[in-house]
């Protein structure tokens, strides 16, 4: 190989050296950048909470249970008279007649949806000015939901109105646009329409609603009345109509989940009496051992006391603990779904990282290859200038 050609080979290995150089620059810079992101997948799951499965001691209460004659009951809540010196006690005692029992404790709830047909309308093409403002729908702007247009949706000008630039309008009646508003009054209880108490009477008046009211009245004491309730209804195998019973309160509620209860005809029911005067006899350890409750005369006055001995028990909230492990299996499938995206993630980042390590590998033996010839070429070129010198030295 000549002195010309020697030189351009290994400017041309050196230029290549320097490039596979440069490319295993660009694969570590990758490769640290995977290193990155595989890092903040550890660190994002070593942040995430372990669900941890809701304990039965978590439910118990102590309930006080004693004898008032012949009569079984229990204590419910207890609060400090005004006076400071008595309480208000709540005596249950299980009875026997209408009542409305639990059924699920956490149907779904969905609010109504009412659809409209006509046509949008655009404020810049609609100049007239229109009378009346009837049948007209706007996009509200905080909520993005359609909902019934009022004069404040308008500008107001002589003899009428008109539609204000920047708003979306609707005009319901003939044409081929359809919007969708929510009904605010309207709701389905695990998929069926739920009533209000004087609507479902209405609508089934043959049902003989006595026994309902009775049911309500018998279970929930004074605390909720007939027009608390919703009703929802279905049909059971032999086709009568069945109905169910939810607070208002809950269908109405945020969470979209609502206690249903069932007619039970001659049931047993909690009947709750709450008795004001009443006086706590307390053991060492702080439970109550004895309740005093008040005798009274024709005028209210109190005029003695009766001694009832009590006894503790620790109970279990069943319901609240089997709604406490559902809340907990759907966190821990959201945990396990979680980390299985991530494994997932980091899979991919790992096996990116074992594409670009091969890579590397590839452009390292070139390089130690193109190092190997580099050397035999640079000897060449200094053997061509020794001899060359040899000459003009001779």
């Amino acid at each position: 190989m000549g002195m010309s050609a020697s030189q351009a080979r290994y400017l041309g290995l050196i230029a290549r050296q320097s490039n596979l150089e440069y490319q295993g620059q660009q694969i570590n810079q990758e490769r640290t950048v995977l290193s990155q992101q595989s890092t903040a997948l550890y660190n994002s799951l070593l942040a995430m909470e372990v669900p941890t499965p809701p304990s039965t001691n978590d439910f118990t209460t102590v309930e006080y249970s004693g004898s008032d004659g012949a009569t079984n009951f229990t204590l419910g809540n207890i609060k400090p008279s005004a006076d400071g010196q008595s309480y208000i006690v709540e005596k249950r005692t299980s009875q026997v007649g209408d009542a409305l029992q639990q059924r699920y404790s956490t149907a779904t709830v969905v609010r109504g949806e009412e659809s409209y047909t006509g046509s949008y309308v655009d404020p810049s093409v609609a100049t007239n000015v229109i009378t009346s403002i009837a049948g007209y729908y706007v996009k509200d702007e905080n909520t993005g939901e359609w909902r019934a247009a009022t004069e404040s949706d308008f500008d107001t000008v002589e003899g009428g109105y008109k539609l204000s630039s920047g708003k979306e309008y609707f005009l319901q009646g003939a044409g081929e646009d359809k919007i969708t508003m929510k009904n605010d009054g309207a709701y389905t209880v695990y998929g069926e329409t739920a009533y209000t108490f004087a609507e479902a009477k209405a609508k089934y008046p043959s049902l003989g609603w006595g026994g309902y009211e009775q049911a309500i009245k018998n279970s929930f004491g004074g605390n909720y009345d007939v027009d608390d309730f919703m009703v929802f209804f279905t049909t059971s195998d032999s086709g009568a109509v069945v109905p169910y019973f939810s607070l208002a309160e809950d269908v109405q509620g945020s969470d979209n989940k609502a206690v249903v209860y069932e007619y039970i005809a001659n049931g047993q029911y909690t009947f709750t009496e709450s008795i004001e005067g009443c006086k706590l006899e307390f053991d060492t350890s702080g439970r109550i051992q004895t309740l005093q409750q008040p005798i009274k005369d024709s005028e209210g006055n109190i005029i003695g006391y009766t001694d009832i001995s009590l006894e503790a028990a620790t109970v279990t909230d069943e319901l609240a603990y089997q709604d406490a492990y559902a809340q907990y299996e759907y966190a821990q499938y959201q945990y396990d779904k979680t980390q299985q995206e991530i494994n997932a993630k980091t899979e991919i980042i790992q096996q990116e990282d074992r594409n670009l390590e091969l890579k590397l590998q590839r452009l390292d033996n070139e390089r130690t290859q193109i190092t190997t010839e580099i050397e035999a070429v640079s000897k060449v070129i200094d053997d061509n200038i020794e001899a060359s010198y040899k000459t003009f030295s001779g």
